[in-house]
């Protein structure tokens, strides 16, 4: 799936394995991030003001930014 941020004024933060490949992207934009996976697949969401990380079915994960945590646990389910 492509996306299109063309429009918009995202921070884009590219996570990289040590291979240095390209493995994911947290999209920030007015305290609110996205964590999207190589495919722009949403694993899951980390909002600022409320301080709360939710996973792709909206389940609350912990208080924090816990998008990288989200990461590993895909990075397991691909292996």
């Amino acid at each position: 799936m492509k996306l299109d941020f063309s429009n918009s004024t995202y921070i884009v933060e590219e996570l990289r394995n040590k291979k240095r490949q390209l493995i994911a992207r947290i999209y920030t934009k007015n305290g609110k991030s996205i964590l999207r996976d190589i495919d722009g697949t949403k694993l899951g969401t980390y909002d600022s003001k409320e301080n709360k990380t939710m996973d792709k079915q909206g389940h609350l994960i912990g208080y924090g930014n816990w998008l990288v945590a989200l990461l590993f646990d895909y990075q397991n389910l691909i292996k």
